[in-house]
């Protein structure tokens, strides 16, 4: 029995390490975005290019944290202080995360950002209201 002691200790260990989902220990704590398209629903079911007034335009750029969900922008006006994390993203997987705007006319963003597409930029999209947006992330 003494034998066995000394070794289920690192062979415990090894399987705690093992078991632990990769996702969470790679990649960048926090991403940074930048919008190529912004769209809106019309009345119609189709998708228009969003008009200079909306809040998503392309070249505007925003930041997420990938763990916290805190975003973050020196242009945009972001309605939410953080997103819920549903899935921090992996090689394996994507970013998602979603939030509910705390006004009276709820509105909810979702945004899904393939961290496993290979390179260094990742594209994403982002929903909010009647807008669809994409871009790239780093």
């Amino acid at each position: 029995m003494q034998l066995i002691a000394p070794i289920w200790r690192p062979v415990a260990a090894l399987a705690l390490i093992t078991a632990m989902p990769l996702g969470a220990l790679a990649g960048p704590a926090s991403y940074a975005c930048n919008i190529v398209q912004s769209w809106q629903l019309v009345e119609d079911g189709t998708l228009k290019p969003v008009p200079k007034s909306n809040l998503w335009l392309p070249g505007m750029g925003f930041g997420v944290n990938r763990r916290s969900g805190a975003l973050s922008s020196k242009e945009l006006p972001i309605p939410f202080p953080a997103l819920r994390v549903l899935s921090p993203g992996s090689a394996e997987h994507y970013f998602l995360a979603q939030a509910e705007s705390p006004q009276p006319t709820a509105h909810t963003l979702i945004l899904r950002i393939d961290d496993f597409r290979a390179g260094e930029y990742k594209p994403f999209l982002l929903y909010y209201g009647t807008s669809v947006v994409s871009g790239t992330c780093k």
